[in-house]
């Protein structure tokens, strides 16, 4: 009987959810590319991450996901972000490609977020995303990481010089 409560209260769920759609991708033109697969945004700002917590695993990973047909990853990445962290960003450059050909992004949030909006965020996909949240990688254990080599390249990425120190500029809509 519990089984079958389930199986009803997520197919409710998923009906009566709405999946707003993600605004025009964009791109910083300087590190444009034709590449497609699948991809996700690295953000950060004032030392923290911004990760999203999966409903089925509760795991932390960086916003992304599967490309769909004719999509660019940076544009993938631009629309995953969109649906799982309900942010609006301009994709960078390439920070890391994964040897399944995931790439991760440099991105830049379009939004002006006050101190106090950083703790506002919601997800536009409630049905895979519990929870989008800022987070300190160091102050993590590797069993909360979906995967758990993004712990180490986030604390990696947070402590090189290599991020981009202003915002992105150079936009090109898609």
């Amino acid at each position: 009987m519990r089984f079958i409560f389930s199986i009803f209260a997520l197919s409710l769920l998923v009906a009566c959810s709405h999946k707003t759609p993600a605004p025009i991708c964009k791109i910083d033109a300087t590190h444009k590319s034709k590449i497609e697969s699948n991809a996700g945004c690295f953000i950060q700002k004032k030392g923290k991450v911004l990760l999203i917590r999966q409903r089925y695993n509760s795991k932390l990973s960086f916003p992304g996901g599967t490309h769909e047909e004719g999509e660019t990853a940076q544009c993938t990445a631009h629309r995953e972000t969109w649906e799982e962290a309900g942010m609006n960003v301009t994709v960078g450059r390439t920070l890391y490609t994964h040897k399944n050909k995931f790439y991760l992004f440099e991105c830049d949030i379009q939004e002006d977020l006050g101190s106090e909006n950083l703790k506002l965020l919601k997800t536009n996909d409630p049905v895979e995303i519990i929870d989008v949240l800022w987070v300190d990688p160091k102050n993590t254990s590797l069993t909360e990481w979906r995967y758990s080599p993004e712990r180490a390249l986030s604390i990696e990425l947070l402590g090189s010089q290599q991020l981009t120190p202003e915002p992105i500029k150079n936009v090109e809509q898609r």
